[in-house]
């Protein structure tokens, strides 16, 4: 009974993800099978925390697309953060439908939010014993900013900071839309260089919605600025996010994201950082002030 149980679970958990896509195009198992090759060794781009991520492209319109699997039978948390990532995405979409006048007139949903990756398709099987469950992004040729600052994957963003600087204000106007533009608001909760995408042009956009969070009427702001700040308002030494990470703590990442942190800095990146300061980078890309 116990095992029976067991089993059951990701079937409901599915019904409840299918809800929450309504924005999404949902996919076949066997069309993305195709379109990566059969999740072919030579096709994957990566390692995520729950599963690979393979490239594609769609068998009819030839659209290059990143495919992100998550090992539902090895992690229930990967489970979760499937099922979140399609609400915040559902949401996010509806969002930029109101926005553009679509909200509640059956015209779908809205374009993309500016500066944002999320998926737009997505598969999700019903098989108790094999949950399969992949999420579908557009292709960013570039990669990680993480892989490009410590692989030394891109020179030009390397040894330039007006490069550096352009991706901070793309990683800035992500959360200024996330913080100040949708209603209600959406926490992200792990910004991080591995998180920041970048696509041919090194335009920069937030990815990964795993933990966000959409901040309820009653969750008031942090005061302080600082991130997993103490009692005293000492910030908290590792960095990273917490489960009180506030709006206003938040907005203080963008620097941090851009290799002013040693999260995704190498002793060589030094020299390269002369022309302007973590301060005057967050002054000009609008994150100076709390949300």
């Amino acid at each position: 009974r116990r095992g029976r149980r067991r089993r059951a679970a990701p079937v409901l958990a599915v019904a409840a993800g299918a809800q929450h896509a309504a924005d999404l195009r949902r996919l076949s198992y066997h069309q993305l099978r195709r379109a990566t090759g059969g999740f072919a060794a030579g096709s994957k781009l990566g390692q995520g925390g729950f599963g690979p991520v393979f490239r594609g492209a769609l068998p009819r319109s030839g659209q290059p697309v990143a495919v992100k699997v998550m090992d539902a039978a090895g992690s229930l948390q990967g489970e979760r953060e499937f099922h979140n990532e399609l609400s915040l995405a559902s949401h996010l979409l509806g969002c930029a439908a109101t926005a553009h006048g679509g909200g509640g007139g059956g015209g779908g949903p809205g374009p993309a939010p500016p500066h944002i990756l999320l998926p737009f398709a997505y598969s999700l099987s019903t098989q108790p014993r094999r949950c399969r469950m992949m999420l579908v992004y557009d292709l960013m040729p570039k990669g990680s900013l993480q892989d490009a600052l410590l692989g030394k994957r891109c020179p030009e963003l390397v040894s330039g900071w007006p490069r550096r600087l352009a991706v901070a204000r793309d990683v800035a106007a992500a959360l200024h839309y996330l913080h100040s533009v949708v209603q209600p608001p959406v926490i992200h909760g792990d910004v991080k260089p591995s998180n920041v995408l970048l696509d041919k042009d090194l335009r920069a956009r937030l990815s990964d919605f795993g933990l966000a969070r959409i901040r309820s009427e009653e969750e008031g702001e942090l005061e302080s600025g600082a991130i997993g700040a103490d009692a005293d308002g000492n910030a908290n030494p590792g960095g990273g996010c917490d489960e009180d990470m506030s709006v206003a703590g938040e907005s203080t990442t963008a620097v941090v994201v851009n290799g002013e942190d040693n999260a995704a800095k190498s002793p060589e990146d030094d020299e390269v950082l002369t022309a302007a300061s973590p301060a005057e980078a967050v002054s000009t890309s609008g994150c100076d002030k709390t949300s």
